[in-house]
Formats: C-alpha cells, sequence, structure tokens
C-alpha cells in the first residue's frame, strides 16, 4: 500500500486491517500487532523503497501503538537511507555494466578457438558448452538442433552424455515451445513452469531449477537451434543473463550451422 500510494501509514491492529497479508510473514515471528511504513524516495522522487518496524514496545517491554513522533523519526531516517540506497543502485549498474564488458570480451576471445576448429564438429560442439556453461556459471549447456521435417529437436551438444541425443517434439518441453515460438524463455522455478518436461528429470535423476533457452538463427533468421543453460550459481538468470547470450548465439550460429551441415555430409541426414 505504501509502495502503491507512496504515503507513510500507521496501523494499530494490523490482524483486522485488509492490506495486511498474513501469508508473507514468516513463521518465527511474533503476532504482528502495530506497523508503520514509510517511503524511501531519491533526489527525484523515484521510490527507492519502504521502511518498515513492527510491534512499538514500551520501555518495560509492552506493546503499544506507534505515534505521530514516530512516524516523523522514520521519514527523517528514510532520508538517510535513501543516499545510501542510490549509492548502492549506482554500484550495481556500474558492476553490471562491467559484467557485461567482460562478458562479451570473453564471448569474442572463445570465438576464435570455435573458428579455428569449425571442421571438426566433435570440437566445436565440446568448446560450445565449455564456452556457454562457463560463461553463464551454470550447472548444465545443451544445444539442440532443429530438425524441420520431422518436427523435431535432437539434443547434439552437452557435457552430461545421457542427453545427448534425445529428442523433443517442437512444441515440447521448454526447448521445444522455444524452437516453436522463437521466443526467449527464462524459468525461475522449472517445476511450477507448465511448459517444463519432467520426465528428463526422473530419468537422469537431475534436479533442475532454473532455465533460460533461447534461440539461434541463421543469417535468414530461421531457427536453426535452442540452447539451454540450467541452474545458474548464486541465483535466477537475469536481463543481464539473456543480453550476454544473445550476443553469443549471434556469434556461434554460423559455425553450429557449419556443423550440422558437416554431420550430415559424414554421416548422412542425422536432423
Amino acid at each position: 500500500s505504501v509502495a502503491k500510494n507512496k504515503v507513510s501509514i500507521c496501523v494499530d491492529d494490523a490482524e483486522n486491517d485488509h492490506r495486511f497479508n498474513k501469508s508473507r510473514i514468516p513463521c518465527h515471528l511474533d503476532k504482528i500487532e502495530t506497523v508503520t511504513c514509510v517511503p524511501i524516495f531519491g533526489g527525484d522522487q523515484t521510490l527507492l523503497g519502504v521502511l518498515s518496524c513492527l510491534n512499538r514496545k514500551t520501555s518495560d517491554g509492552k506493546k503499544t501503538s506507534f505515534i505521530e513522533q514516530d512516524k516523523i523519526y522514520l521519514e527523517n531516517l528514510a532520508k538517510a537511507t535513501s543516499v545510501h540506497l542510490q549509492l548502492y543502485k549506482l554500484e550495481k549498474e556500474k558492476n553490471k555494466e562491467r559484467k557485461r564488458a567482460e562478458s562479451v570480451h570473453a564471448v569474442m576471445n572463445n570465438m576464435k578457438k570455435i573458428k579455428r576448429n569449425q571442421n571438426n564438429p566433435e570440437e566445436v560442439l565440446k568448446l560450445l558448452t565449455l564456452v556457454s556453461d562457463g560463461l553463464m556459471s551454470v550447472d548444465r549447456a545443451s544445444f539442440f538442433a532443429v530438425d524441420d521435417v520431422r518436427q523435431e529437436l535432437v539434443c547434439i551438444a552437452s557435457k552430461k552424455e545421457s542427453i545427448l541425443g534425445l529428442k523433443l517434439a517442437i512444441g515440447e518441453g521448454v526447448a521445444g515451445n522455444v524452437a516453436l515460438t522463437g521466443r526467449t524463455v527464462n524459468i525461475k522455478d522449472a517445476y511450477s513452469c507448465a511448459q517444463f518436461c519432467r520426465n528428463v528429470d526422473r530419468r537422469t535423476g537431475y534436479r533442475t531449477k532454473n532455465i533460460l533457452a533461447m534461440p539461434i538463427r541463421d543469417h535468414r533468421h530461421k531457427i536453426i537451434a535452442v540452447v539451454q543453460l540450467l541452474n545458474k550459481e548464486g541465483g535466477n538468470f537475469d536481463s543481464l543473463d539473456e543480453e550476454i547470450m544473445a550476443i553469443f548465439t549471434e556469434e556461434v550460429a554460423p559455425a553450429i550451422k557449419h556443423v550440422i551441415m558437416e554431420m550430415n555430409e559424414c554421416n548422412g541426414r542425422v536432423f
């Protein structure tokens, strides 16, 4: 309510206040009775956050209501906090830009290795998984080639050998949906996503937590493959990860197309 209306509030009976959401309160906390919340603004009056205090107590430990003086004190504290929050946001943005620059540099350096091995499909596929694993700090990266004739995807590269050759119908699972729609998918909780196919986890004993999957297109904008990243270390995939992988997929698309053509010529049509 404070974030929406940008106005401070004091609540004397939280349990019976329609704005109070009991389900969001951790079970280890005492019963919430009194609440005061104040908005934290930036210099341009942009909302940065909300400062909240619960269950005001007297000096002898008895719960009591918040008073106007408490609200004024917290509003002054929010002004002081604002400076630190703004500095934190600036530092976060600087770190984001630094990571972007480092990642782009890493992509370009690794592309040199991939291009040097362009006529060795097995080495290219191995490099693709190693580079994408390291670039995003993920547990697993897999590449699926798109077979338009059979209307399916085939896993052509993954450090987990048990899923090499795995086939998915276009539209099946997360990778299949990316191939069908051409849209990047960023999933924070795989098991709460209807598109996620649990059968692979059951079969391999793996536990997928989060997923970033995106299409790989050739120079005609046709989807030739899908890259799927699983279980990022330290949290979920963010918009910066999507930006970096978009650069990566654009750079590796010619190499992947060449690999698919080489494999088809050597072994007969396999995709």
